[in-house]
């Protein structure tokens, strides 16, 4: 008897652990991703007006960890996306001067 409840208590905490872990990482996924989206957007109202950004949306990417993807509002065809490298915020895709033709038909 003694074994059974050392056996569910373990078991409790355990589970409490492993949803506690994943629920914290869930957190702090969603934090990087509105973090990375507001970054983005300051850096764009440097060049740009507040009503000439269609979207800016924050995700995990694949060569930088947290990306934002930006529409404008006058190339809704176009999608950008912007990193973070070295505390700066720079454009990813496409490259600057390059047009995106995939996007862009």
């Amino acid at each position: 008897m003694f074994y059974i409840r050392k056996l569910a208590i373990f078991i409790t905490v355990s589970a409490g652990s492993i949803i506690a872990a994943l629920l914290i990482a869930l957190g702090y996924i969603e934090y990087r991703k509105h973090l990375i989206e507001k970054e983005t957007y300051e850096y764009l109202l440097q060049n740009h007006k507040p009503h000439e950004i269609y979207e800016v949306k924050g995700s995990l990417g694949f060569g930088h960890l947290f990306v934002a993807t930006v529409i404008f509002e006058n190339e809704k065809k176009l999608v950008y996306e912007f990193g973070k490298k070295d505390g700066q915020i720079i454009q990813l895709t496409p490259e600057p001067g390059i047009e995106n033709d995939k996007n862009s038909k």
